[in-house]
């Protein structure tokens, strides 16, 4: 018996610290890429470098794509409701309610809304300028049935979140095909494949007619009319704890951006003065003057950020349900020993991390101040895979500049989009974790009950 327990106590530690050595070893080590910043991104106005009377050409425009996803309670959004209303609880209201009910037969309806007039500093650009590329809203359903079919129909009536029953507040109860409460036809129209899992619609023409006229955004409503055979699907709602399974809209569009052109300095012209009408003898010569002429003025040198770059650490391939980390880093190009040197206005920096796919959890302050020419600025983030194959990840960095006399100026962007490779594991590291410190703890309980008995022998 003591045998037995010095065996499996050295056996159970000597697995523990293999998995420890396994632990550090298999993740391997974080792809570092460095990418320099386009000079068209970081340039300020010309406002804030040349003499204030100097002319401003009209700025260029400048297109870049942007891949968002609006979910509540992520990346600061907060303008997602959602409810539902059935017809087996007439007056009943579910607005606090964590899952959503969307019945068969016409029994239970999901309402959802987004408002795009409260949107965080991310969206940036999402306005009735951007050309909108694609829009999905997607459902995450944990009891289901295939082969449901199930239509999105655009609302025409306002409505409370938390005043929606069966009843009211539509003309007709449970939503029906009233003209004043809802479409008729769907916008959008999908058969499950699958019990659980996301659902997706597309919604494009709906977030560009929405972008054009936020009035008319009155939200969203789910409806199944599926006659061949009963099903209930329980969907998670903006309320429920899970950030990540919350219902979302995610946006692919191209946001215009006006970019400054710097301005070089032109000579004055002079005037000369026009010929003698009729000159009868050659002009003498102009005497020379006594007094030096005035020099142009030249301008002083203003300081500006230099050249920089981006330095990114991230690893391209990552496993579901395992959490990574993932930095930039805002530096100069190369190292400087100078004196760090002021700039003539305040450059603040946002650093963006758009991961539809993931759990995104930020490390540092998003919007970070540049203190001078030569100082460097970082952003890091912890991201969990929760879908399998190659999924986006996109950095962005907008720049904004403010002085005393320009209040605030139009931004520059720089992005960089990254594809990850997400795998299934056998396991996921909190499990080997667990697993591991299982066995240390049962290989030191066996270890105290030999020295145990081998005291009382």
């Amino acid at each position: 018996m003591r045998r037995a327990l010095l065996i499996l106590g050295i056996l159970a530690l000597v697995f523990s610290a293999f998995v420890s050595v396994l632990r550090l070893l298999l993740p391997g080590s974080s792809l570092v890429e460095v990418f320099p910043i386009e000079p068209e991104a970081l340039q300020p106005p010309a406002a804030m470098l040349g003499p204030a009377n100097a002319p401003t050409p009209a700025p260029a425009i400048q297109t870049f794509p942007i891949l968002l996803t609006l979910q509540q309670g992520v990346d600061g959004y907060d303008g997602c409701v959602d409810t539902f209303f059935e017809y087996y609880r007439l007056n009943d209201n579910f607005c606090r309610s964590p899952e959503l009910y969307l019945r068969s037969n016409n029994k239970a309806s999901v309402l959802l809304r987004y408002d795009l007039t409260r949107l965080p500093p991310i969206a940036f650009g999402l306005d009735r300028d951007a050309s909108i590329q694609k829009a999905t809203l997607s459902v995450f359903v944990i009891q289901g049935r295939k082969d449901t079919v199930i239509g999105l129909y655009r609302v025409r009536r306002p409505w409370d979140a938390c005043s929606v029953t069966w009843n009211l507040p539509w003309t007709k109860p449970g939503g029906g095909d009233g003209a004043e409460d809802r479409d008729p036809d769907p916008s959008s129209e999908l058969t499950t494949i699958k019990a659980t899992g996301w659902l997706e619609w597309d919604v494009t023409e709906l977030m560009r007619d929405w972008l054009r006229d936020p009035a008319a955004n009155q939200g969203l409503m789910l409806k199944s009319f599926e006659l061949r055979w009963p099903a209930l699907l329980i969907l998670f709602s903006a309320d429920h704890p899970a950030l990540g399974s919350r219902p979302k809209l995610t946006i692919q569009y191209e946001a215009s951006v006006r970019t400054p052109t710097p301005i070089l300095p032109t000579p004055t012209a002079t005037m000369l003065p026009e010929p003698a009408a009729t000159p009868t003898a050659p002009a003498e010569p102009a005497a020379s003057p006594t007094t030096p002429p005035t020099p142009i003025p030249t301008a002083t040198a203003t300081p500006v950020p230099g050249s920089r770059v981006v330095e990114l650490r991230w690893r391209p391939r990552m496993n579901v349900g395992n959490s990574y980390n993932i930095t930039a880093v805002f530096r100069t190009s190369a190292q400087s020993e100078d004196a760090p040197v002021a700039l003539p206005y305040e450059l603040s920096v946002g650093g963006h991390l758009t991961a539809p796919s993931f759990s995104v959890t930020g490390l540092s302050e998003t919007q970070q101040l540049l203190p001078d020419v030569n100082a460097d600025l970082s952003w890091s983030w912890t991201v969990t895979p929760r879908l399998v194959g190659p999924q986006p990840l996109s950095l962005d960095l907008v720049f904004a500049w403010r002085t005393a006399d320009v209040v605030s100026a139009e931004p520059g962007v720089w992005y960089k989009t990254k594809i990850v490779l997400v795998d299934r594991p056998v396991a996921t590291w909190a499990q080997i974790d667990m697993a591991r410190n299982t066995m240390a703890l049962l290989g030191l309980g066996c270890l105290v009950g030999w020295y145990l008995l081998r005291r009382r022998a």
